[in-house]
């Protein structure tokens, strides 16, 4: 068996590049012959093929087009057909759904608008330029969407002091936009202002 071999995508992700031991028989499968380095003829893309066995090293394939005939491909060049959706199948595991923190996440999205901003010089045309600089405004909005679900503690401040001088704390501070709250009448967990979480867990203390 061959190792797994590891590309990285657009947004600086982890794809996986298929192995020998993702395939079974009859398997329906997808030629990719964009590099012509497959180890096949390059008119198979164009065809459904179906895996008539697992080599060593290669997945030898079969096509209804062509009866009698077989080729041993690279599994690096072939995609098996619904491989992401869920469903129960004997000898290979459901791909379960991925939760990741919103920390994860703005991480992910940041890593894509930086690589739109690499892609501007190597893509000079016109509607590439404006398609890029969309991709890099909608990443944007998505970080900043995000980042104002992770709840912040709010700056507390009073105006007042009681008859002993002591400071009265009865308003707070939104911490990404600055605007200021009474705490007796604004009980709310978002900012109304521009929707950041707050974390109300000093403020429920005055």
């Amino acid at each position: 068996m061959i190792k797994i071999k590891i590309e990285k995508g657009f947004f600086g992700n982890d794809i996986k590049i298929m192995e020998l031991s993702d395939f079974r028989t009859d398997d329906q499968v997808e030629y990719d012959n964009t590099s012509g380095l497959g180890g096949a003829p390059k008119y198979l893309s164009e065809y459904n093929l179906v895996v008539e066995r697992v080599n060593r090293k290669r997945v030898r394939v079969i096509c209804k087009a062509f009866p009698g005939e077989h080729w041993d491909i690279l599994p690096e060049f072939l995609k098996i057909k619904n491989y992401y959706q869920k469903k129960e199948r004997k000898g290979r595991k459901k791909v379960e759904k991925i939760q990741i923190s919103l920390e994860k996440a703005i991480c992910i999205l940041t890593n894509g608008k930086e690589q739109t901003k690499l892609m501007l010089s190597e893509y000079p045309k016109k509607e590439d330029q404006i398609l890029l600089l969309e991709m890099q405004g909608a990443l944007k909005l998505g970080i900043e969407a995000l980042q104002k679900q992770i709840a912040f503690k709010p700056e507390l401040y009073g105006d007042g002091c009681d008859k002993y001088g002591n400071d009265i704390i009865d308003c707070w501070c939104c911490p990404r936009c600055q605007m200021g709250y009474e705490i007796e009448c604004d009980d709310c967990k978002y900012c109304p202002n521009c929707g950041q979480k707050i974390d109300r867990s000093e403020i429920e203390q005055c």
